[in-house]
């Protein structure tokens, strides 16, 4: 499971990947059959790279909350879950 840090509201959502889970995003990123999961983890690779929520939302184009969700999601079912689940 991925290593969290949750701090006080209103700040950074922190993640630990493994390095499995780097090439699984890596991979799934652009590999991936369905759209929802590759944004998913387009989200994700810029987090492992330490820029700001709002960097990635600029970035993704997609809201704060909904970049809260998908790692929230992350961090609830890690990315086996994330990848092998179609929305």
């Amino acid at each position: 499971m991925p290593s969290v840090k949750l701090l006080k509201a209103n700040s950074m959502i922190r993640i630990s990947f493994t390095n499995k889970d780097l090439e699984r995003i890596q991979y799934n990123r652009f590999h991936h059959p369905h759209p929802h999961v590759q944004r998913k983890m387009e989200c994700l690779l810029p987090k492992h790279h330490d820029l700001t929520h709002k960097e990635i939302c600029s970035i993704v184009r997609i809201s704060p909350s909904t970049l809260r969700r998908y790692f929230k999601q992350y961090l609830e079912d890690g990315i086996e879950c994330r990848v092998n689940q179609i929305e």
